[in-house]
This record gives C-alpha cells, structure tokens and sequence, in this order.
C-alpha cells in the first residue's frame, strides 16, 4: 500500500514537472498549483485523501506545485462559487 502511494506521489511529481519542461523552479515561478475538488459524500475522493493526497503533500513536487483543496459537503455543490476560495476563482471561470 505504501509502495503504491509512492508510486502515485512520483507520478504526480513528473506529471508537473513535465508540464513545465522538467524545471521545478519554471513550475514555481509560473505559479503552477493542484487543484483538488472533492466531496464529503465521495467514496472516490475519500480513498484520494487518505492515500494520495498525503503522499502528494509529502513529496519534491509539492514545494515547487502547491495542492489547494477546494471541498464541500456533497458532489453536488463541489463547484459551486462559494465552495471555492478568492484565489482560486479563475480556475472556477475556466
């Protein structure tokens, strides 16, 4: 289990790095983050935060590409505005 976690971290870890040419330091300075959207009535997002989001937050990748988690009570409301913080309205809009 924990092996796969790492797995899972390494992959998100070159997923945004690759994204920004392999430089962490392009990825910080364009402001690159994760954006994580769940629910408290999500099974699927529940088994993420108790495995992957962990392992994303503890991995390279997280100091260069921040995780910001946007979450609401049911699936439903998850991307409804008020769910979501000021700095994150523009990934909202999109």
């Amino acid at each position: 289990m924990r092996e796969m976690a790492s797995r899972r971290a390494l992959f998100f870890s070159v997923a945004a790095l690759a994204a920004l040419g392999g430089s962490a330091a392009r990825a910080q300075a364009a402001g690159m983050r994760v954006v994580y959207v769940g629910a408290d009535d999500c099974p699927p997002c529940k088994t993420w935060e108790a495995q992957d989001m962990p392992a994303y937050i503890n991995s390279a990748a997280s100091l260069s590409v921040p995780l910001i988690r946007i979450k609401s009570q049911k699936s439903a409301n998850a991307f409804q505005q008020r769910n979501w913080p000021s700095n994150t309205q523009g990934c909202l809009r999109r």
